[in-house]
């Protein structure tokens, strides 16, 4: 099967994993709200892998906001991912930066 070439929430480059994830610009936006809610400076625009490591090492002191941060990461994929699905295959087309 065969998908879009471009990607699907900012339609400005080729559509990858690590694009869709990472460096587009609307998930590129939710990553920073991201780090402005939790206050994190460390992020790695190359590889959605060491961005994830990086988060991960980042234990606050008090327990909820330790559950909190790690469940906003995969909720925060899962979103991503979400949003672009349901613009392929609902044919919705969204602002950009609009999740």
């Amino acid at each position: 099967m065969h998908g879009p070439s471009r990607c699907a929430l900012c339609q400005n480059q080729e559509e990858t994993m690590e694009h869709v994830v990472n460096s587009c610009s609307v998930s590129n936006n939710l990553w920073q709200n991201y780090q402005q809610l939790f206050e994190i400076t460390e992020r790695n625009l190359g590889s959605i892998k060491i961005t994830i490591e990086q988060w991960r090492n980042k234990p606050y002191h008090n327990t909820i906001l330790n559950h909190a941060w790690n469940l906003s990461i995969g909720f925060l994929l899962w979103n991503l991912w979400k949003a672009r699905n349901k613009v392929i295959f609902s044919e919705e087309k969204k602002d950009k930066g609009e999740i």
